[in-house]
């Protein structure tokens, strides 16, 4: 090796120790001013405001201590969404069906179909603002890619949406059927599963809906219910003591088929974890796509399903290539009582697609760990609380599995951390003669555990603890002899990752969070075993993929490309870390805490696409969507930049990175 060899290696390594990603010199930039550098690293100073202004939309930003500044009062809010139902056409009357609520009034959107349609040529929807009239790039009238979504899965039924489609202009189906689209979702074309029907909606709100394991599990166990108002409380108890007798019979039969649950393989299955904001179903089908074995809904708080609120049920819906002989589909609920807990899981059970329910007991999140739910629940290993929880909801549950995800611990000392214990307690065989006893083991009731290698106090700061994980996982081997699995996360970004955390045989497999949102392809490269240098373009085509999915899960309407752009942006948030293969020095491979040098891209649109500023995400979002609406606003909702946070050396300005080589 020559000495300029030695030198280039030696540069190298001092930019990775110093936490720094190392580029190659023909893609660096040179110095930035200090405006510029700040904004890199920590964002717009200020909040850009204007939503009208040259046709743009609002773009708020957080400042440093995380309040969103500019953002509109809840009062706003809801004004605005109000006025904005009045001037949209009512779902019927779309259609072509009569609205049967218009005559008494309950239906407070616009009945005029034509007068809707004249409104609408100048506006942003369907008025020529789409690039080149298409809505995805590489596309054109003539083909198949720009139809209704919904005409191309149901051509014997209209588009529910009918004239409020955003391809209305483009729909060719003449069927007489038409439906709504929750009529749609219930029929036999639909690939979504898991939509919430009226009537279990209004059970549930009346709290009519019968749950005659978990009560009567309570019952057994002496626990009262503790998770609704004294009101709902005395109608539940009312409800239960008149059914007792007739669901009798019922109970009897049912005390074998509780005992056998079906069994589920974790064994080296690619595990996307379950992403609060961006882990809907779009994106989980863009991770099927590129080779992800087990998908997991989006964290929902067992409260609300219980409530019967819409929007915490619309988090559960799953896509059909999510539960087939080679994929598996878990809903993971976050509760922190144990009558709670066993009364969701009993109706997910009755009411859900699934093939197993995860137990939340490690989001760090305040609001959250206020309710006793989440990181709170590893505190309360020692008083009793997290094993009655354990065995309320396997009991109440009869043939789908139940896995629960942990941390290392609630606080930072490592004395304080209590993972092990957990995990040696999951393995362990209950003992007849420690009933009673806080030592008793919970095995046949965990099917499998998932440990985050951080804290709650850590939340994302510095690199998970693998070596903690391996050490659990040599417990869940020795104690249960591989019966209970355990899944390590924390920090997969390349398939060398995935290969030396699996290939120790201490644990099962990796659950993939952060950097499947990133490059999504990490599961392709896992299975290949290979680095894959995605280009702008591919890129491109995975965005305009994600959109058609948008389009079938939130509407093809003004609403659901709203949403669709919404959810874009915020996956974006995450995509520009992506720095591709072929920029990086010779022998260097990205990881999670290493923050790229400033850089250009290998043409504009990488260029573009590695851009931190929520103005060019959203001029990516109008290549597929077109201009979006004047009162639409865009606010991230969560600060994946975390480089600082993870490597204390990453926060040298790049003045002094660019003097080191």
């Amino acid at each position: 090796m020559s000495s300029k060899d030695v030198l280039e290696r030696k540069r190298i390594e001092s930019l990775v120790k110093e936490g720094f990603l190392p580029i190659r010199a023909q893609f660096l930039r040179g110095p930035s001013s200090p405006e510029e550098e700040d904004d890199d690293v920590d964002g717009p100073k200020k909040p850009l405001e204007g939503g009208k202004e040259g046709g743009k939309a609002t773009v708020l930003q957080s400042n440093k201590n995380g309040l969103r500044q500019g953002t509109k009062s809840q009062k706003q809010r809801k004004r605005e969404k109000y006025l904005s139902m009045r001037n949209d056409l009512c779902h019927f009357v779309a259609v072509g069906k009569e609205c049967t609520f218009q005559s008494t009034g309950s239906c407070e959107r616009a009945h005029d179909a034509e007068k809707y349609l004249e409104a609408r040529k100048d506006s942003w929807f369907g008025g020529g603002n789409l690039p080149d009239g298409r809505c995805f790039i590489g596309g054109d009238e003539d083909e198949e890619d720009v139809k209704c979504p919904y005409e191309k899965k149901m051509k014997d039924v209209r588009c529910p949406f009918g004239v409020r489609c955003y391809f209305s202009d483009r729909h060719e189906n003449n069927a007489k059927e038409s439906k709504t689209l929750l009529e749609w979702r219930r029929s036999a074309g639909s690939e979504e599963f898991n939509a919430m029907e009226d009537w279990l909606q209004k059970k549930l709100r009346e709290s009519t809906y019968l749950l005659p394991r978990s009560t009567k599990y309570l019952e057994m166990v002496g626990n009262d219910l503790l998770c609704v108002s004294k009101a709902k409380k005395r109608k539940i108890t009312a409800i239960n003591r008149n059914n007792k007798d007739d669901d009798a019979n019922e109970n009897e039969n049912e005390n074998e088929e509780k005992t056998v649950k079906n069994a589920i393989d974790f064994n080296k299955k690619l595990v996307l974890a379950p992403l609060t904001t961006v882990g809907h179903a779009p994106f989980r089908r863009m991770c099927v796509k590129f080779g992800a074995d087990v998908t997991i809904s989006e964290m929902a708080m067992a409260s609300n399903l219980l409530a019967g609120d819409r929007r915490e049920w619309a988090l559960v819906r799953r896509h059909a290539c999510e539960s087939s002989a080679t994929n598996k589909f878990g809903v993971q609920i976050c509760g922190g009582y144990p009558d709670l807990v066993s009364r969701c899981v009993e109706l997910i059970e009755n009411e859900v697609q699934c093939d197993f329910i995860d137990i939340n007991m490690g989001c760090p999140i305040d609001g959250v760990c206020a309710k006793g739910a989440g990181s709170t629940l590893l505190t309360q290993l020692k008083t009793g609380k997290l094993e009655k929880i354990i065995d309320a909801a396997s009991s109440s549950l009869r043939k789908i599995p139940l896995t629960i995800k942990i941390r290392m611990g609630y606080h930072d000392r490592k004395q304080q951390w209590n993972a092990h214990d957990i995990v040696n307690r999951c393995c362990s065989a209950p003992s007849s003669t420690s009933r009673d006893s806080l030592n008793a083991g919970w095995l046949g009731k965990v099917a499998a555990v998932t440990l985050h290698g951080r804290t709650r106090a850590q939340r994302y700061s510095r690199l998970a603890d693998w070596e903690y994980i391996d050490e659990c996982g040599k417990i869940a081997q020795t104690v249960s002899n591989g019966v209970v699995p355990l899944i390590g996360n924390g920090d997969v970004y390349t398939y060398e990752d995935y290969n030396a955390h699996v290939d120790s045989g201490n644990v099962a497999t990796c659950m993939i969070g952060r950097g499947a949102i990133i490059k999504p392809w990490l599961f392709q490269e896992i299975k290949e075993q290979r680095h894959i240098d995605v280009s702008s373009s591919e890129r491109l085509e995975y965005f305009a993929e994600f959109c058609n999915y948008g389009f079938e899960h939130w509407g093809s309407d003004s609403i659901g490309v709203e949403k669709t752009r919404t959810f874009l942006c915020e996956w974006m948030s995450y995509t520009h870390r992506y720095v591709p293969v072929g920029l990086l020095e010779h022998a260097s491979v990205q990881k999670m805490h290493l923050r790229p040098q400033r850089y250009f891209g290998r043409n504009d649109m990488e260029t573009l696409l590695a851009s931190d500023k929520v103005e060019d995400w959203i001029k990516v979002s109008e290549m597929f969507l077109g201009k979006p609406r004047d009162d639409w606003t865009f606010v991230p909702k969560h600060k994946s930049n975390s480089y600082a946070a993870m490597n204390s050396h990453s926060i040298t300005s790049w003045e002094e990175v660019d003097a080191q080589g």
